[in-house]
């Protein structure tokens, strides 16, 4: 076990808990068997970040890294109800077990185990896969990374170099192994066909399954439409965009109806990636997004809740449109309209210049329409991002000799300020109050940070720091931790309410002193931080400077937007009826 960790932390005593899955959120349950953590989404690129010494819930401490794969992090905690050490995964709390075989022999240079150590694993190992069998299970990710001893206690060879014929310097104490990872465990009962198991390890029907004719494909997908489809050759090309193990699209058809082209620039998340393709029938380009096998369930979210827009929708659409989706080889896959760039791809481009007050009005008034016709249908985005925020079109005006021109340091607009929402997976009902962690950072709303629930405001939050940001040329919130971000918030907002204080979670009334006011700068340990927060002005303070003669309708709006009391916020309704929009200037 680690010493305990001291109070200054390095970087690199971060735990990167892979795409898209975090632990805050709802206290894990007492009982072993239901000991599910809720996946949340944190940061940038959607990876949670904790450090050693953190708190997951008021239950489990983390005391150190053991491990990290595709799915996330393993983390070892101390479980305060029974002093002992357990292992937590992005999913379950597990028993803590010993190393890895691949780990034992990394410390050991790789070294060869002697013969009768080997039959004593061999025999667990195939006792183990023929118990899977009987139940009708494939792990299909079996490897030494995936095989622990029961326990990290070791024997020590006294001068190993003299005596051990493999070069090993310990042995392990004993030769219990246990197997772990059955996230990709799949049924036997029938013939599968796309690509599994990490590539040292992976059987040979499992390379030429691969490349079977369309025909074989065909029948594992779980849905058919009108349009014949193809599987492409799903290994060793080389320029595959990876969407799971071993699978990619570059250079063939993922249909027969649409022809890979090239992967849209930028979109890559945690989900998945989006592909630009042709139809072949149409002559037309869509986007395919295609989402990585274990996020099935995100998929079809995103698909029920595309649906129902497109059905209940009247009018002008503010939401990207479904043209159609199947199933490849294990891979949902979203056929979508072609969409210009995102907001934020649009402002990189323009070296993150501001955008002009009249376009902000614009792309506002839209996202508010687009939010609150969701709310409507009691439907929380959960994800609001400049990223997830599409123009309707790649075509723009560009401004001759923009320098010297152009207040905003633009050198092109775009032609038309139609925008479209997107990205529908990580979508929550609003008929309840939710604690876990949604959002990426920067457009976290305070009431998720706090652990007291949130529902629809917190879309709202999210929308009044994308309108900052796009009128100001600088994202509004950029903390490096939780402490930090909600000292920023008290400095733009001003001070937190009472009642929000005392309704926060156990993670975060560490932050408060006395329960009753932000304890900043005590307990930081960053002069970044301090001097971050210290430069920052109140909201009212920043828009004058940006929004030139529509600075008090649109500070109005923002301030409403940016109300740390969700139930102070104003709605999406609201909103759209103030002077901002109502009585442009």
């Amino acid at each position: 076990m680690d010493k305990k960790p001291t109070r200054k932390r390095s970087r690199r005593d971060k735990l990167e808990v892979g795409s898209g899955l975090g632990f805050l959120g709802e206290k894990i349950p007492a009982t072993w068997g239901e000991n599910k953590v809720s996946p949340g989404k944190d940061d940038d690129g959607g990876g949670g970040v904790y450090e050693i010494g953190d708190d997951l819930t008021e239950r489990y401490k983390i005391l150190s890294k053991i491990g990290a794969g595709t799915f996330g992090c393993v983390v070892e905690c101390l479980d305060r109800r029974t002093r002992e050490s357990v292992a937590i995964d992005p999913n379950w709390v597990l028993e803590k077990l010993g190393p890895s075989l691949s780990a034992f022999r990394r410390s050991n240079k790789y070294c060869r185990f002697r013969v009768d150590l080997v039959r004593e694993f061999g025999r667990q190992l195939l006792e183990s896969i023929a118990y899977m069998h009987d139940l009708h299970l494939s792990h299909t990710d079996l490897k030494p990374d995936n095989i622990l001893f029961s326990s990290s206690e070791d024997i020590m060879i006294p001068n190993y170099k003299k005596y051990s014929q493999d070069g090993m310097h310990c042995l392990p104490k004993s030769s219990v192994i246990k197997l772990i990872d059955f996230g990709s465990t799949d049924s036997g009962s029938e013939n599968h066909c796309y690509v599994i198991t990490t590539r040292p390890y992976r059987a040979p029907e499992v390379i030429l399954g691969a490349k079977k004719p369309r025909e074989i494909a065909m029948k594992n997908m779980e849905k058919k439409s009108t349009r014949k489809r193809s599987c492409s050759e799903l290994d060793g090309a080389p320029d595959e965009p990876e969407i799971g193990p071993g699978l990619g699209f570059l250079g063939g058809k993922i249909e027969k109806s649409w022809e890979d082209q090239e992967q849209i620039d930028g979109i890559v998340g945690s989900f998945g990636r989006v592909l630009e393709c042709l139809d072949d029938q149409t002559g037309e380009s869509v986007a395919i997004k295609v989402y990585r096998s274990q996020y099935s369930k995100a998929a079809m979210t995103e698909i029920d809740v595309l649906q129902l827009l497109a059905k209940n929708e009247t009018g002008g659409s503010h939401f990207v449109q479904i043209q159609d989706w199947f199933n490849h080889c294990n891979h949902i896959c979203i056929v979508l309209e072609k969409l210009g760039p995102s907001l934020y791809a649009f402002r990189k481009s323009n070296k993150y210049c501001r955008f002009l007050v009249d376009l902000v009005r614009d792309f506002g008034r839209q996202l508010l329409e687009s939010i609150a016709y969701i709310h409507d249908l009691h439907i929380i985005h959960t994800d609001l991002k400049p990223e997830n925020i599409l123009l309707a079109s790649y075509e723009d005006i560009k401004i001759p000799d923009y320098k010297k021109h152009s207040q905003d340091g633009m050198h092109c607009l775009p032609k038309s300020s139609a925008i479209k929402l997107i990205d529908f997976g990580s979508t929550a009902s609003g008929s309840q109050n939710h604690r876990y962690l949604i959002t990426a950072r920067h457009y976290r709303a305070p009431e998720v940070i706090l652990g007291i629930g949130w529902s629809y405001p917190s879309d709202l939050w999210s929308v009044g720091c994308i309108l900052t940001e796009l009128f100001s040329g600088k994202t509004l919130f950029r903390p490096r931790e939780s402490f930090e971000h909600l000292a920023i918030m008290e400095r733009v907002s001003g001070p937190f309410p009472v009642h929000m204080i005392q309704k926060s979670n156990w993670n975060a009334e560490k932050y408060f002193k006395g329960g009753v006011k932000l304890n900043w700068p005590g307990g930081t340990i960053s002069k970044e931080s301090i001097t971050s927060v210290n430069n920052l002005n109140c909201l009212r303070a920043l828009v004058p400077r940006n929004a030139n003669s529509s600075k008090k309708s649109l500070g109005d709006l923002l301030h409403g937007l940016l109300k740390l009391d969700p139930s102070e916020r104003l709605t999406a309704r609201q909103a759209l009826n103030l002077p901002f929009f109502k009585n442009p200037t």
